[in-house]
């Protein structure tokens, strides 16, 4: 997801690593320097920025105020209006996760994500621990904040579930797949094409129009699925950190 413009705590994010963090979006240069004022006088330790791809300016005065990129993700969307056939493949079993599915897709999540090529993983002065961890809670929270997602769905035709995904609504007829992967004893057997295809197939089923979901640039194999079942890339962004001595 895209950070706000003006600089605001991220209060999760600051609890869970164990030091004040802020996001913001920068949309002119101006923006920038007053972000890492705004950071210094609230004693913020670890100061997060997004901006667009395209904005070669922003990406320069970010470097120039001691910025450090940490990654480039991609956004993808799919009309679902125009793709009105989509189906699960025989033997794709499925299912909607409850309460009591939380402990096992936090672990799920957990080993999905270990050493993700996403920011956090990618700075050196994160626990790589403690950055795994983040999106196993980000799991398990989605099952009591309906902010996080509207639906959980697993994959059931294993002994335990051989995938995830956190489905969330935005309104407007929009959704977003937010999180989701394959476990690593199943992958490279055909599960993430199942995952998708039932995470469209519910987002069709709810009368959404649109399905949105984004990952890291480098991540070519799942892009490829998406490609395949009609996404089109939208947008490019880049995530910068930059450390503040408080």
């Amino acid at each position: 997801m895209n950070y706000r413009r003006d600089p605001s705590v991220s209060e999760w994010d600051s609890a869970h690593f164990g030091v004040r963090i802020a996001t913001f979006g920068p949309t002119e240069e101006r923006g920038v320097t007053h972000a890492v004022s705004w950071a210094q006088a609230n004693e913020i330790a670890l100061l997060m920025a997004r901006c667009p791809a395209s904005r070669t300016d922003l990406t320069l005065s970010l470097a120039k105020e001691g910025f450090t990129m940490m990654d480039t993700f991609v956004r993808y969307k799919l009309d679902l209006l125009a793709h009105p056939e989509i189906q699960a493949k025989p033997g794709g079993a499925a299912r909607e996760a409850c309460q009591a599915d939380a402990s096992e897709i936090s672990q799920l999540a957990g080993e999905v994500f270990a050493n993700y090529i996403g920011h956090f993983h990618n700075d050196p002065r994160l626990p790589g621990d403690t950055c795994t961890d983040l999106y196993a809670q980000w799991a398990r929270n989605a099952f009591t904040d309906t902010k996080l997602a509207r639906a959980v769905l697993i994959g059931v035709d294993n002994a335990r579930s051989s995938w995830f995904a956190l489905l969330k609504d935005h309104g407007d007829g929009i959704g977003e797949i937010v999180l989701g992967g394959v476990a690593p004893e199943a992958r490279g057997q055909g599960y993430y094409s199942t995952l998708m295809l039932h995470c469209l197939m519910w987002f069709q089923a709810h009368n959404f129009a649109i399905v949105e979901i984004d990952t890291q640039l480098p991540n070519l194999g799942i892009q490829r699925v998406w490609q395949r079942l009609g996404f089109e890339i939208f947008y490019a962004g880049h995530t910068f950190h930059k450390w503040l001595p408080v």
